[in-house]
């Protein structure tokens, strides 16, 4: 099925009627990390919209402390909780999670959030 996006007039195969395009709720990349953010709290999220725009893929990658001790599959339902009301109409989704410290040994650098406070720190020194 190609992406359904009623707002950029892109071509579909699945046969769309008025109500349901009114009644389909679009979520953008940055609605997606606000909810993420307001949730979780976490020291970095990121959010790619992979549907050109239509909200409907998203690759969401998470780092958070509440994430310690967790197995993958709590902390991806703790990002989909975040984003609950979002997921009944977004067709596909990819979740990264990531502690701060496994963030860092993987990226070699530390979430924005902790970098700040190391910062501080380093300043009041």
């Amino acid at each position: 099925m190609k992406c359904i996006c009623p707002s950029k007039n892109l071509p579909s195969t699945a046969i769309i009627t008025p109500t349901a395009i009114s009644n389909r709720n679009m979520y953008s990349d940055t609605d997606i990390a606000e909810k993420i953010q307001n949730h979780l709290h976490p020291d970095h999220v990121e959010v790619e919209d992979l549907s050109d725009g239509c909200g409907s893929k998203f690759k969401i990658t998470v780092v958070s402390d509440k994430f310690d001790g967790k197995n993958s599959l709590a902390c991806h339902r703790l990002v989909q909780g975040a984003i609950k009301e979002a997921m009944e109409s977004i067709h596909a989704v990819t979740i990264s999670t990531f502690t701060p410290q496994k963030w860092e040994e993987i990226v070699g650098k530390k979430p924005e959030k902790e970098a700040v406070e190391q910062l501080k720190k380093n300043e009041q020194s």
